[in-house]
């Protein structure tokens, strides 16, 4: 057992980016890595480098966009940035910036790194702020194992680059691989009870957090039984974390996060198929994403008032499972139909947003960003890179559309179309918690969550998929952290007003 919990909770120690030193000048004996930001202008970036490539070599370098070579004994790796210009398409919000174009190269990067023996490193980069963000960000993702959470061991010294620039890559880096890890991290390890603890414990050292834990019996108080019948037939029972960050200067009221974190779904008594439920350790990620955006804006101190919630508890069978036809009455006093036990998360998601909704005076949450994977009808409608976006206010959707974009961390909107409320009603209880069509599955789910908001309380919904194969820095198949970039940066604005 000694050993699982070394596995489960080994992240959180020193990363490849806490390990980084700032150096002003190359150092010899060292393993060398030169970024060249723009493709277009390898011409400038031969004549930077300390050596001459010979023509083969800058052939294969050109067609390639990245080589290793020999200098003075010493392995270099030489990797340059596709520049793309913007595609007309889509008013711009799909395509790649400067910073995810550098932060997706660094999985090659790494790669090659890995299979010298040296375990130092100077990486040389010219260019933008964000260009050294991406380039930062992308090699601490990319160093990141699930059986290793700490890293490879690689130092690395940036070039040039300026601390507080290294520090915000670091803590960006560290929440994106927190994410994955806790989605990672097998179901019969962590559980409402165990995923509770640890969130308790990542924090336990922050002056300015707060961390609530609602047991079963709190739960029950406050008449979650939404929560309490999507986990009543688990060993271990549901459980409610509230985490309030109040940094000093921090001013208004505060951002809500709300994270679906269903530690394993087997769709209850509308039991999964195998094929189904394989991955569904992964039917937290919402709540993953939601830690992991949390601990970067902690880390950086932000300046930004934060209230994070995380509905955790594990969809199983048993005698006390909660059944189709059910009629269970919500915290907010309505009257829920089960149309379907594997629709589980709205539910969980609709008591503990009612909390954070409902919050009063200065606690009072000016929005609500809510992520979960929640819908396949949303991967249908866009695949597993791009999530769902639903919202009550433009202003907000197009912000945090933006803040997406400007990360590689992609989102789309689709509507709150009041047109499908009709699809909600049912002749036994105030409203059905699934559409009745089996079209539009996504927008009636969002409809289902907002109807639990205080409809003063702009609401962002992402339904995502928080999971992917190997692909740019991430080198692993496994949980990727989907939203984590794009939501820190939302925040990130929300302050710069």
């Amino acid at each position: 057992m000694a050993a699982q919990k070394k596995l489960v909770f080994g992240f959180g120690g020193p990363s490849l980016l806490d390990r980084a030193k700032i150096a002003s000048e190359p150092r010899t004996g060292r393993g060398k890595v030169y970024v060249c930001l723009d493709a277009s202008k390898l011409g400038e970036f031969y004549r930077s480098l300390p050596f001459s490539l010979r023509g083969f070599e800058k052939s294969s370098f050109e067609n390639q966009g990245l080589i290793s070579v020999c200098y003075e004994d010493d392995p270099v790796v030489l990797v340059s940035i596709p520049q793309e210009g913007e595609s007309g398409r889509d008013q711009g919000l799909l395509d790649g910036g400067a910073y995810s174009r550098a932060r997706d190269a660094m999985g090659r990067v790494c790669l090659a790194m890995a299979s010298q023996s040296y375990l130092e490193w100077d990486v040389v980069v010219e260019g933008k702020k964000e260009d050294w963000l991406g380039v930062m960000v992308g090699l601490g993702l990319s160093n990141y194992r699930f059986l290793n959470p700490q890293g490879q061991g690689f130092k690395v010294s940036f070039v040039g680059a300026k601390k507080a620039d290294l520090e915000r890559a670091r803590c960006l880096a560290e929440g994106v691989n927190l994410a994955r890890h806790l989605v990672n991290t097998p179901a019969n390890l962590l559980n409402p009870k165990t995923y509770a603890e640890e969130v308790k414990r990542l924090f336990s050292e922050e002056p300015d957090v707060k961390v609530e834990v609602w047991s079963p019996t709190r739960l029950a108080k406050e008449k979650m039984n939404l929560l309490l019948a999507v986990g009543g037939a688990a060993e271990e029972g549901p459980r409610m974390v509230k985490l309030s960050y109040r940094p000093k200067g921090a001013k208004g009221q505060p951002v809500a996060l709300v994270g679906k974190g269903i530690t394993f779904d087997s769709g209850g008594l509308d039991l999964k198929p195998s094929a189904g439920m394989r991955l569904m350790k992964k039917d937290m990620g919402g709540s993953a994403s939601v830690v992991g955006v949390f601990y970067d804006l902690v880390k950086r101190g932000l300046a930004l008032k934060v209230d994070a919630y995380l509905a955790l508890a594990e969809n199983a069978v048993s005698s006390s499972a909660f059944r189709p036809g059910d009629v269970i009455q919500a915290r907010n006093g309505q009257r829920v139909e089960i149309h379907n036990t594997d629709a589980e998360g709205r539910l969980v998601l609709a008591d503990v947003l009612s909390v954070a909704s409902g919050a009063k005076g200065a606690a009072k949450p000016r929005l609500i960003v809510n992520m979960a994977t929640l819908t396949g009808a949303a991967r249908v409608a866009l695949g597993l890179k791009i999530g769902a976006l639903f919202s009550n206010s433009s202003e907000l959707a197009s912000q945090l559309l933006k803040s997406g974009q400007e990360r590689g961390d992609w989102f789309w909107q689709l509507p709150l179309f009041s047109g499908y409320e009709d699809q909600l009603k049912t002749s036994f209880a105030d409203i059905n918690h699934c559409g009745t069509s089996r079209f539009g599955g996504a927008l009636t789910a969002a409809l289902f969550l907002h109807n639990f908001v205080d409809k003063e309380v702009g609401f962002l919904h992402l339904d995502m998929m928080a999971w992917g194969d190997p692909s740019g820095p991430f080198v692993e198949s496994g949980g990727n952290g989907q939203g984590v970039q794009g939501v820190a940066r939302f925040l990130e604005s929300l302050v710069a007003k």
